[in-house]
């Protein structure tokens, strides 16, 4: 599989190939979707970590205003773990957790304080996230937002590992959407309430940025993105996304997520009408 057939550049083709050939395996074989999280060809992309990452984000919750979001709702953020056999590390006062979930918790509350900033949090009912991984995030999100909606844009092996996933679920059933990054280019979104792309659009060539940008993040009102500008053809590639949008958006690109292994930047992106 050559990364370019889908404008992701961001892994090696052998690294892609394997991680996908894991995606679809998992999608199929339920010996192989219990322990998914484990496999050693999946981890590379997406799953896993050291105790850093956990120790970084539970530090990140605990810094953030919706601190008791989180402490009041573990059991909604911690049914991302039921599944998959995830590595998990304890904490005495939130307990056992994997470094995944810890990082979509983090997200979680944040888009929570977003869209509180600037929307009715039950007016979001169509959500669309490029790179959606095995749905993690929709799931977490699904115990905070009544969405009628949620489309996951990924790799057609990563969409069905998504369906496997999320259909173990009631509370998703009929919800989920997925559309292959193959034939992302032919589909038309309507009106979307909040798009959101973590370490996903980062990894993409220059023009297919700008085709998520004109035909997702442009559709939405609001928009949330976590990008890594660690080279400056990245940190170019972010100023021309961001001013390909029109003067009707509202951008803010001062959050930071500083680590000891990367230097990530949230950027919180509102449309006006």
């Amino acid at each position: 599989m050559s990364s370019e057939l889908y404008g992701w550049v961001g892994a090696r083709d052998d690294i892609l190939s394997a991680y996908a050939t894991a995606c679809l395996e998992a999608s199929k074989d339920p010996n192989k979707f219990d322990h998914f999280k484990k496999n050693e060809s999946y981890r590379p992309i997406l799953e896993g970590g050291p105790k850093l990452l956990f120790d970084t984000y539970l530090n990140h919750i605990r810094e953030h205003n919706n601190l008791d979001v989180f402490m009041n709702n573990l059991e909604k953020f911690r049914i991302n773990d039921e599944l998959g056999d995830p590595d998990l590390y304890s904490d005495s006062q939130i307990g056992q957790f994997s470094p995944t979930t810890l990082k979509f918790a983090f997200n979680t509350i944040d888009i929570l304080e977003f869209i509180k900033d600037h929307s009715d949090i039950n007016s979001i009912k169509n959500i669309v996230e490029i790179g959606g991984g095995y749905g993690g995030l929709c799931l977490i999100l699904s115990g905070f937002i009544q969405f009628d909606t949620y489309t996951l844009i990924d790799l057609p092996e990563v969409c069905k590992l998504v369906k496997t996933y999320t259909s173990k679920f009631p509370q998703l059933k009929g919800k989920v959407k997925t559309v292959s990054c193959k034939s992302f280019p032919t589909k038309s979104f309507g009106e979307l309430d909040l798009a959101i792309a973590i370490n996903s659009v980062n990894e993409c060539t220059r023009d297919t940025q700008l085709k998520y940008f004109s035909k997702v993040i442009e559709k939405s009102k609001l928009s949330y993105i976590v990008r890594n500008p660690d080279t400056q053809e990245r940190i170019n590639d972010h100023k021309i996304t961001i001013n390909s949008l029109g003067d009707n958006f509202l951008v803010d690109d001062s959050g930071r997520l500083e680590q000891s292994y990367s230097s990530q930047i949230i950027v919180y992106i509102k449309r006006e009408n």
